[in-house]
């Protein structure tokens, strides 16, 4: 079973794929429990919206899972209730996702 540290390894030498996300994705899920599963969640939810085609309805509908998974992620962000970017906290002035997992920081 990969741990979590060769995942990132694999996220990071293959930075614009999405299979080394989604396989962590189901890490997360096997994990068990509910951060876990959230963080899951928000990985294949933003993944899958980046491939599609903005305004589909297929997009849309996605779209709005998206919206309440994003908000309650800014919510809990706002909140320093985030276990896997506490590290974070008082190292940058600013981070957002891309594709489920950090990749802008200020």
């Amino acid at each position: 079973m990969a741990d979590l540290e060769s995942l990132y390894a694999g996220i990071c030498a293959h930075p614009d794929e999405d299979t080394p996300r989604l396989v962590l994705a189901d890490w997360l899920d096997e994990e068990g429990d509910k951060p876990s599963a959230f963080r899951a969640d928000l990985i294949r939810t933003h993944c899958r919206l980046a491939r599609m085609e903005p305004w589909s309805p297929e997009w849309r509908e996605l779209n709005e899972h998206w919206q309440k998974l994003s908000h309650k992620f800014e919510t809990q962000k706002a909140e320093n209730k985030l276990p896997w970017a506490a590290h974070l906290k008082g190292r940058v002035r600013a981070w957002a996702l891309e594709r489920g997992l950090v990749g802008h920081l200020t």
